[in-house]
C-alpha cells in the first residue's frame, strides 16, 4: 500500500518558504543588535 506524499511535500515547501519570508522581513526591519534585542522599542 503506497500513500502519495505530494500534498505533504507541497505543504512542507509552502511552510519553509513562509518561514524564510518572515525571517527576511525581520532581517530587513532590524538595524543593529540592540534593535533586535529590544524588538524596535526604546528602553524605559
Amino acid at each position: 500500500m503506497q500513500i502519495t506524499s505530494a500534498p505533504l511535500t507541497i505543504m512542507f515547501v509552502i511552510y519553509i518558504v513562509a518561514m524564510l519570508f518572515i525571517g527576511w522581513l525581520g532581517y530587513r526591519a532590524t538595524q543593529d543588535l540592540s534593535d533586535y534585542i529590544l524588538g524596535g522599542r526604546k528602553p524605559g
